[in-house]
């Protein structure tokens, strides 16, 4: 976001350190591989030495970070596979991310009497691999991807 001093005087996360959020209850929600529908579209031979660069490329200094990430979601052969990794790396990331903002929001808003609440959504309905709309059918190994939920 843009941090602009009067929309957004300060970064979300320090807003949030600072309690300074609006006096409702929050429900944010998550789909469990809410990555992969985008990375199976951007990334479909992914060779080993081109999935450990992008993965250090997320991890610019942190060395240990990237050995964790590595041990977590190695590289494979099939350059399919590695597509698939890095989805699920991608989208664990974000659901680690999203649990911190939450548990921000949850600090800051206990405080008030309020509460936030996170889910996590794992649940798509298929309905027939004739109807190609991505809502309604993608295959399987992709799991419950970005708007599967609506």
């Amino acid at each position: 976001p843009v941090i602009d001093g009067v929309f957004l005087p300060k970064s979300p996360q320090a807003l949030l350190r600072d309690g300074q959020v609006n006096d409702v209850n929050i429900l944010y929600g998550a789909n469990t591989n809410d990555s992969n529908l985008f990375i199976s579209g951007e990334y479909h031979n992914l060779n080993k030495s081109s999935y450990i660069s992008i993965l250090k490329s997320m991890f610019p200094g942190q060395p240990e970070k990237l050995k964790k990430a590595l041990e977590l979601y190695p590289a494979l052969d099939d350059p399919n596979d590695n597509a698939g990794r890095l989805g699920w790396l991608e989208s664990d990331r974000m659901l680690c991310g999203q649990k911190q903002s939450v548990g921000l929001y949850a600090k800051a808003l206990n405080k008030k009497g309020l509460s936030a609440f996170l889910y996590r959504f794992d649940y798509w309905y298929q309905s027939t691999n004739t109807c190609t709309a991505v809502s309604n059918y993608h295959p399987p190994e992709l799991g419950c991807v970005h708007q599967d939920e609506v």
